[in-house]
């Protein structure tokens, strides 16, 4: 069956299971999840050597029947391209929660046995205050950009030493 608008408004989940898979004739490994409740999703799957993976699309409400399609395509393209999608999302999922604010605690807890109590509130002060609009930015994607204009209000609010200071501290982390 080709999974089209139609269709998928047709389908229902066969009594006595919590879940079925529909797949479509004209794209191999594209298909639709029907789920207790009522829930719909548009799935892949494919394989990469010997383990399958499935990669949830969207649900039917949210994303069209030529999206999924689409999105589907792209997807088994990447995979013939060696790709994997399904560990390039967890591996995007756990650089996201690695921010900048998470890499400077764990950083002053490393820290804090090493350097003089002194030395470290003045780290600290540095790191968690003078840095902290760039806290909740993924570590990753810190710039130098965005550390020199953080620097420039740095220095324009509390000063040029202050400001060579506190980019002395992050450049430590």
């Amino acid at each position: 069956m080709k999974l089209t608008k139609p269709n998928v408004a047709s389908l229902t989940l066969p009594a006595g299971k919590t879940d079925a898979f529909v797949w479509d004739e004209d794209i191999p490994g594209f298909g639709l999840r029907l789920r207790q409740g009522g829930r719909k999703s548009w799935i892949v799957q494919y394989r990469v050597g010997m383990k399958q993976r499935r990669l949830n699309i969207g649900t039917v409400d949210i994303i069209s029947a030529h999206d999924a399609r689409k999105t589907a395509k792209d997807t088994l393209a990447k995979v013939n391209q060696g790709q994997d999608p399904q560990s390039d999302k967890h591996t995007a999922k756990a650089r996201a929660v690695h921010t900048l604010g998470v890499v400077i605690e764990e950083y002053l807890a490393a820290r804090r046995p090493v350097l003089r109590p002194r030395s470290y509130l003045e780290v600290e002060r540095h790191l968690r205050k003078h840095w902290k609009p760039l806290h909740e930015l993924a570590a990753h994607t810190v710039k130098r950009a965005d550390v020199a204009a953080r620097l420039k209000v740095i220095a324009k609010v509390h000063g040029a030493v202050t400001a060579d200071r506190a980019r002395s501290s992050l450049s430590a982390l």
